[in-house]
């Protein structure tokens, strides 16, 4: 019985040490795999206007053109992301801060249109858990973002 504060942590301490086998990590692409691949900053608003893009084709991708689109968010693995709703900078007065709100709910319509165009590819999100909705249905995620506060 004298032994016994000796004997009980020895056993404690072996029941502990099972025989777990380390885990593989993960490569970088299970990883990307498995997660909600985002990107916070999408420009492509920007071309909804320009006469030859299309959401749906492969455009191309020269350093100042296209960087996304549905097939090319298809090949990186892509979720979805915020789609800028940009205004630049102007005078500060009454007229240009009006023109500014006015540019920035047109892109965010064109957005808006966007979506509603393609309802299977995309679908516009407001929660983290539509986000996960909308990816769990094979779609692209779109949330909203106001760049540069101009308005």
């Amino acid at each position: 019985m004298k032994h016994l504060p000796y004997i009980l942590p020895a056993l404690l301490l072996g029941a502990c040490g099972a025989d777990i086998q380390p885990e593989e990590p993960a490569t970088p692409r299970e990883i990307h795999e498995r997660v909600l691949v985002m990107d916070s900053h999408l420009d492509t608003p920007a071309n909804f206007s320009k006469p030859d893009f299309d959401i749906l084709a492969d455009n191309p991708s020269r350093i100042g053109q296209v960087q996304v689109d549905l097939p090319k968010m298809e090949r990186g693995g892509l979720d979805g992301g915020f789609w800028v709703i940009f205004t630049p900078q102007g005078p500060l007065d009454e007229a240009s801060y009006e023109a500014a709100k006015q540019a920035a709910f047109t892109r965010s319509d064109d957005i808006l249109a966007m979506v509603e165009a393609h309802p299977d590819a995309f679908e516009l999100a407001y929660t983290a858990d539509d986000a996960e909705r909308i990816v769990a249905e094979g779609k692209r995620i779109v949330f909203q973002s106001i760049e540069n506060s101009y308005p």
